[in-house]
């Protein structure tokens, strides 16, 4: 599956090009999902939690970026430091005790930015959910085309690895 190829000097990833047939794009909705892939696809993925004491201490021993209720408060709703914090992650997840004062804190900013926190309970595995988080990619089809893109490994995995998630990003 893989050819021995010069060194890059960047992660090369995999993704999956899906052409859909007999699919009007003037008549039909545009399709928009996620799909869970059976392993993380990509390690790097940049995660804030805006989490109580409990997650902010699991975030930590995780290494995972966090912020407590006090941080958050004090954006009031500043534009500009919520796009400028918001744009260094790919996801957010909250503590479903603090998901309510999320509108208060950033406003409709996270929501224009795509990036509204995901809520994780403490009766959750929070290890199970970052890594549910991460095998998890959004579909998205983009406006006028017919065809879906979508993320499914990179090229340090293994043969199996790829193969499993290609299987289950087509199906």
């Amino acid at each position: 599956m893989k050819a021995p190829e010069k060194q890059r000097k960047f992660g090369e990833s995999v993704e999956t090009q899906i052409l859909l047939k007999d699919f009007d794009t003037s008549k039909e909705k545009k399709l928009v999902g996620s799909v869970k892939l059976p392993h993380i696809p990509k390690n790097n993925l940049n995660i804030c939690v805006i989490g109580d004491a409990k997650h902010v201490a699991l975030c930590d021993k995780m290494k995972i970026s966090s912020i407590n209720e006090e941080t958050a408060s004090s954006f009031k709703k500043d534009k500009k430091k919520v796009k400028k914090w918001a744009k260094k992650f790919k996801v957010l997840l909250c503590s479903d005790t603090l998901i309510k004062k999320v509108p208060v804190w950033f406003g409709p900013i996270l929501t224009k930015l795509g990036r509204y926190p995901i809520p994780i309970s403490h009766r959750d595995d929070f290890e199970e959910k970052i890594n549910e988080v991460k095998r998890t990619y959004k579909i998205s089809q983009k406006s006028k085309s017919v065809t879906i893109h979508g993320l499914v490994g990179n090229l340090k995995q293994e043969d199996e690895h790829l193969r499993a998630n290609i299987n289950t990003s087509v199906n």
